[in-house]
């Protein structure tokens, strides 16, 4: 054998035989020992914690996929090459892939090169089966409701080299974004044949874009440990505020084995809290402070009411978004939109409850497609409590005192009138659909 590979050395340096390279997901896919559990990613990869993590996870995922087998994506947007190149190179090794995301990331408004490359790479597909097909849905609003935006975010497998029916969910769109200026979360289950089902079901829904008005609402208890929401949260099972709901079932005191000296921990990681909405919740948790709970709240956009309520109530919270380049524009964030419990809740003095998903603590999120999951387990706690504090404790050093720079200004004539436009600090969050 190394007799064989010096001769053809010797062949290609003379010239008499040409070497050919081509792609290496096209030429020998992944070989990925896919794994279930959560995943942060870090974008300035500090402590040891990359900005690939996430990223790395799904596309070796994708990588590892076989002819025959099934992908199915539902992510508010899709930007970034590492995600379509390997989704075309699944595609064109035999591999269903169908997308659903928001219309308005790609289309003549907003154009999305990478999108138009996947829509063209799927073009000419008819020789395949129906369900084998690949292809890419745009959402006109929510994809199951009748207002809101198509906002979830989750990835689905259902054969991954020896493993099956592998379900990711959680703040992590499909684009560049989410690995290198946002924090993401990401949680996977492998082998869960009924959870990939339930959302394989959501899936088909969702690319119907079809009002399901007041059937759109689906809580569904996968087991005694495991119970996933499906929105828009509307119809007779969705009655009052899921998430201030949520909050008033926590009582600070009383806590065994769990919290902190009695009293119950309470780590919240928040892209938004806005609005009314916003602001009944930042009641509800200054009430919780001034009852004894132990809370820390790191997010990236307040209501100034709300930012009020917080401040004057005296909730430990930080702002986790900063303006890198200066230019008044917020443009590395906190994405994650997650809440750990340890202590009483809901009657149970030890108690550790993750609350973790696709929605922002605002009136929008409500009436859109998201995942909002409740995981009653001691080790996933503990994950987020402590990756909550470490984004607490440790802001980075590179930001300074200030985490906006110089909002700028823009002078224009329109119409023969002067028109003052003022940079928004938020627009980047705001185009990344918070």
């Amino acid at each position: 054998m190394r007799m064989l590979r010096l001769v053809v050395a010797l062949l290609i340096g003379l010239g008499l035989v040409v070497a050919v390279q081509s792609g290496p997901a096209e030429a020998s896919p992944d070989h990925y020992n896919v794994r279930g559990g959560v995943k942060f990613n870090e974008p300035y990869g500090r402590h040891g914690h990359s900005w690939r993590a996430i990223r790395r996870h799904i596309v070796r995922t994708i990588n590892t996929m076989k002819k025959g087998d099934h992908i199915k994506i539902a992510s508010w947007n899709v930007r970034g090459r590492p995600y379509t190149d390997s989704l075309i190179k699944a595609h064109k090794r035999g591999v269903s892939v169908q997308v659903i995301m928001d219309r308005g990331n790609a289309g003549p408004g907003h154009p999305n090169p990478e999108v138009a490359r996947m829509v063209k790479a799927f073009k000419g597909d008819g020789k395949r089966k129906a369900a084998d097909q690949s292809w890419v849905k745009k959402c006109v609003s929510s994809c199951r409701g009748s207002r809101g935006i198509p906002h979830t975010k989750f990835f689905l497998f259902d054969h991954v080299g020896s493993k099956s029916w592998v379900t990711m969910y959680g703040s992590n769109n499909a684009t560049d974004v989410a690995a290198k200026q946002q924090w993401n979360d990401l949680m996977t289950f492998v082998g869960k044949k009924a959870i990939y089902s339930k959302f394989l079901t959501i899936f088909n829904q969702m690319r119907r874009d079809k009002n399901l008005g007041q059937k759109a609402f689906v809580p569904w208890k996968a087991n005694k440990k495991i119970t996933f929401n499906f929105y828009p949260y509307v119809g007779p099972k969705a009655t009052g505020d899921p998430d201030l709901k949520r909050l008033k079932q926590v009582r600070c005191k009383g806590a065994v084995n769990a919290g902190w000296k009695g009293h119950t921990k309470v780590r919240i990681a928040q892209d938004a809290l806005l609005s009314d909405r916003g602001q009944a919740i930042a009641h509800r948790l200054v009430h919780m402070k001034r009852h004894g709970c132990d809370i820390r709240l790191v997010y990236s956009l307040l209501g100034g009411k709300v930012r009020k309520i917080l401040k004057n109530g005296h909730v430990p919270m930080l702002q986790y978004s900063y303006d890198s380049n200066r230019d008044g524009m917020y443009d590395i964030y906190l994405h994650m939109k997650a809440m750990a419990i340890s202590g009483v809740f809901r009657g149970n003095r030890s108690a550790h409850v993750v609350f973790n998903g696709t929605a922002n603590w605002t009136p929008v999120a409500l009436a859109s497609d998201e995942v909002v999951t409740k995981i009653q387990s001691g080790p996933v706690m503990r994950k987020y409590v402590n990756w909550i504090d470490f984004l607490f404790n440790n802001r980075p050093r590179r930001w300074g005192p200030d985490n906006l720079g110089r909002v700028t200004t823009t002078t224009s004539i329109v119409n023969g009138r002067k028109v003052v436009t003022k940079v928004d600090p938020y627009a980047l969050m705001k185009r990344e659909g918070l």
